[in-house]
């Protein structure tokens, strides 16, 4: 259900979780907005969101290093 709406770094992770957790699509999508909602509120969603950039920036570096 969710594979048509997200990045292919986003599936990578969401594949993770789905994988260790043993979650479902509901599961994952539903605690990722009560996730987002509580940095929202807790005046945290900057930090978050360049938590999550530079995970992204990390992932593509070790592919990097990992194809070389």
């Amino acid at each position: 259900m969710v594979r048509g709406y997200v990045t292919p770094e986003a599936m990578e992770n969401y594949k993770e979780m789905a994988e260790i957790t043993g979650w479902t699509d509901n599961d994952i999508i539903s605690n990722s907005l009560r996730i987002t909602y509580a940095a929202y509120r807790n005046r945290q969603i900057r930090f978050l969101n360049k938590w999550l950039q530079e995970d992204d920036v990390r992932k593509k570096a070790k592919q990097n290093k990992d194809s070389s």
